[in-house]
């Protein structure tokens, strides 16, 4: 009689436990692969992002073609919540495309495409920074 409550206790404690893990720990382990997979997925893009805004797109094999840009930026603007820093990266997109155009012009580029250049560069480095900070953010509201 002792042996069936014996079994009969831990029959129960078994469904006890795995009703727990059902309704919370599942839940809980899956939310955090899902936010483990965003976090490297959101490295990645702005890793390729990174690279391409500080090398001025020439890391790209059509360094002129603004699409080839867009399309490097894309994974970084779906990946980011900030909608003001989707919008710089577009428009630096943009003022880069300028800077070719400008560049390729014969009279008067050279100072306007230095004019360009700083800003753009300027506007590299402070979307990279940008980044670094949503990145480190994401880590500490984990």
């Amino acid at each position: 009689m002792e042996t069936i409550k014996l079994l009969a206790a831990f029959g129960l404690g078994a469904i006890i436990v795995k009703v727990i893990d059902v309704l919370w720990l599942q839940p809980f382990l899956a939310r955090r692969e899902m936010r483990a997979w965003i976090r490297d997925k959101r490295l990645e893009a702005y890793t390729n992002l990174t690279e391409n805004l500080l090398s001025l797109g020439l890391s790209e094999t059509d360094e002129t073609n603004p699409f080839a840009h867009y399309a490097v930026a894309a994974k970084a603007i779906l990946m980011t919540d900030d909608e003001s820093l989707s919008k710089r990266i577009d428009h630096y997109i943009a003022k880069r495309d300028q800077f070719y155009r400008v560049c390729d012009e014969k009279e008067d580029s050279d100072k306007k495409s230095g004019n360009l250049y700083e800003e753009i560069n300027k506007e590299a480095r402070g979307i990279v920074d940008e980044l670094k900070k949503h990145l480190r953010n994401q880590q500490l509201n984990k």
